[in-house]
């Protein structure tokens, strides 16, 4: 399915300004915390982070689809210091959160 939509110059600066904010506040958060071993700390942030891009380009009109995707960017700055993608079997909050994909969501034994 193509595509149609057409940012205009002030969606699409917004667009490149929170893509360059993502990359630098995620390498910042991964620095800042690579001593604690803890992906839980940094995942509700990068979710919270993640909320707030998406409700601010529902106020400029620019589809979901279009927003940085502050996961994608964090796992991209861990592999490229070697830690692979954030995983939470090593360092869950409790017994039950070692269950919880990325999404948030339960996962179900098959």
């Amino acid at each position: 399915m193509k595509n149609t939509f057409e940012f205009n110059p002030s969606q699409l600066w917004w667009l490149q300004e929170k893509q360059k904010l993502v990359g630098s506040e995620m390498e910042r958060i991964e620095k800042e915390t690579a001593s604690n071993h803890n992906d839980w700390t940094n995942w509700n942030l990068a979710y919270g982070f993640q909320a707030k891009l998406y409700a601010d380009a529902q106020s400029m009109k620019i589809p979901q689809s279009a927003v940085p995707n502050v996961t994608a960017t964090w796992n991209a700055i861990r592999n490229r210091v070697g830690k692979g993608p954030v995983s939470f079997q090593n360092n869950s909050q409790s017994t039950n959160e070692s269950d919880i994909d990325l999404e948030g969501h339960r996962q179900t034994e098959h």
